[in-house]
Parts: C-alpha cells; sequence; structure tokens
C-alpha cells in the first residue's frame, strides 16, 4: 500500500504598496485572507516575512508588516529608506507628503492601475496601465467604491491606484 501524498501547497500572489520607511505594506484583505504565511519580494530569493497588522474587510483593506529587511533587494531597502510618512496609534497611514489623497476622484479623471498581474508568469517587473474613472460609485451605489476601466488582472489586487500627480486614489 502507498502510502498518500502530501496535498500541495496553494500558493497565490497579489500587490501592495510601501507606506511606510518601517515596512508598512497596504494590499487589499482578500489578498492575505486565509494565508498561513505571508511574504514580500519580487523573486524567490528576496522574499521576506511580514505579518498582519490590521484588516478592514467592508472596504477590503489589509496593512502589513515586514518582520525584518534582512533578506530584501537592495531596491526594497532603497525605497523603504525614501519613506517618511508616520504610523498613526491605530496602525493606519496618514496622509502625508502627497502620497495618499484625500479628495474623492473625479468622472472622467485619468488613473494608472499599478501591480505584479499573474506573478511571475510574465515577468517579475511592475506592470501599469492607463485608465479613466468610469463611475464615482461601486456596487450597490457605495460612495466608498468608484469603478475604472483600466485593464485589471489577477494578481493585480492590492496595488495602488494612482492619479496623473502620482497620488494614491485607491
Amino acid at each position: 500500500i502507498k502510502p498518500p501524498e502530501p496535498s500541495p501547497k496553494s500558493v497565490t500572489s497579489g500587490s501592495g504598496f510601501f507606506v511606510s520607511k518601517f515596512g508598512h505594506i497596504v494590499t487589499n484583505q482578500h489578498v492575505v485572507n486565509k494565508c498561513r504565511r505571508i511574504t514580500v519580494g519580487g523573486k524567490a530569493k528576496t522574499q521576506v516575512s511580514a505579518e498582519i497588522l490590521d484588516t478592514d474587510k467592508r472596504n477590503d483593506l489589509a496593512l502589513l508588516k515586514l518582520l525584518s529587511t534582512e533578506m530584501a533587494s537592495a531596491n526594497t531597502k532603497s525605497l523603504i529608506r525614501k519613506l517618511g510618512i508616520k504610523i498613526a496609534a491605530r496602525n493606519v497611514p496618514l496622509s502625508s507628503n502627497g502620497l495618499l489623497r484625500s479628495e474623492d476622484v473625479e468622472l472622467g479623471e485619468r488613473v494608472l492601475v499599478s501591480g505584479y498581474p499573474y506573478g511571475e508568469v510574465f515577468s517579475n517587473t511592475i506592470k501599469v496601465t492607463r485608465g479613466i474613472v468610469s463611475a464615482n460609485r461601486g456596487l450597490g451605489d457605495d460612495t466608498g467604491q468608484f469603478q475604472i476601466d483600466a485593464a485589471v488582472q489577477p494578481g493585480n489586487s492590492g496595488g495602488p491606484i494612482y492619479d496623473e500627480n502620482g497620488n494614491i486614489v485607491g
């Protein structure tokens, strides 16, 4: 009798973006939901473990923090050093230095979506897609959401949506 083979480990990927020099990352809650282990990085050899600090299921947001930057790539370490955002007492990144725009998006406004769709299937470089805000309300007339016509592929989830000035709007 042959022993049963272990079931394969499920691996998923999504996108996210750094919001502090302390290694805080924003992504979508559904990207990290039910994950037993979370790593961040562009290549297998530069993956860094991260922990979930907080999630917001209604807004589909998650705040992560790198556990260490020891194994991070030089580019990641350089980017983290350049960020000067402070973290509020409740683990929420503050809008500062134009990183997060406080004003709502406008209908017809041009936006850019960036992320890592399909993981490393195509390449391990970031992809950017342009689009417009096609509706300033989401499902069920939700004013906390907006719709865009930019192509968003599997793996883009958690990546930022920028306005034309580089401010994050979603």
